[in-house]
């Protein structure tokens, strides 16, 4: 299996440099909404969601955002994955979190409404809109792919952060520039 070594506190310190770009952003396109980062909530690692916008009459709402979130009252529910699509082509869609655990990897399990990509030079995203088409659209591809390359490697990465092994694609870039429902964003 073709392999990336990562350092996991590397990697979260760009994750939450992506989720800081993209909270900024949010807010400018948003002014009269609510923010709320709800990245480290733990009623909200299962749906793996970053940021809840609320309109602006929920402010001093007593329901936690969890509630406001199940009630609908969200405008929007929205992932930030910090992504070295920049450097390598590609954009890297995790199937498993957690091999030794076999847990499920953020873009199958995320709920979010909106997911961004953002490269690591954090000065453009991949904005992707509809969160379903992008899940289906990217497991087809995963379906078509051979399980070996034309160099008898998996075409499936494991990705190593310290003692913990990621699993999931490679996908090219340039495959999604058709797409209705993705676009690049300058930051």
């Amino acid at each position: 299996m073709d392999s990336d070594f990562y350092n996991f506190k590397d990697q979260h310190k760009i994750g939450k440099l992506a989720e800081a770009t993209i909270k900024k952003r949010l807010e400018k396109l948003y002014p009269t909404d609510i923010i709320k980062d709800v990245s480290e909530d733990p009623n909200f690692f299962d749906d793996d969601i970053d940021f809840t916008r609320l309109p602006i009459d929920f402010i001093g709402s007593d329901k936690s955002d969890r509630e406001l979130y199940e009630e609908g009252k969200c405008e929007q529910a929205i992932e930030v994955k910090g992504d070295k699509w920049n450097e390598t082509g590609n954009l890297f869609y995790e199937i498993i979190s957690n091999v030794e655990f076999n847990t499920a990897g953020c873009h199958r399990k995320t709920k979010a409404d909106t997911l961004y990509h953002v490269g690591s030079n954090l000065k453009e995203a991949y904005h992707i809109t509809n969160v379903p088409e992008f899940k289906k659209f990217c497991e087809n591809w995963i379906d078509e792919q051979p399980l070996y390359d034309n160099n008898g490697r998996t075409t499936k990465k494991n990705v190593y952060n310290d003692n913990k092994v990621t699993q999931g694609y490679a996908i090219p870039a340039r495959l999604f520039t058709d797409q209705s429902w993705i676009t690049k964003v300058t930051l």
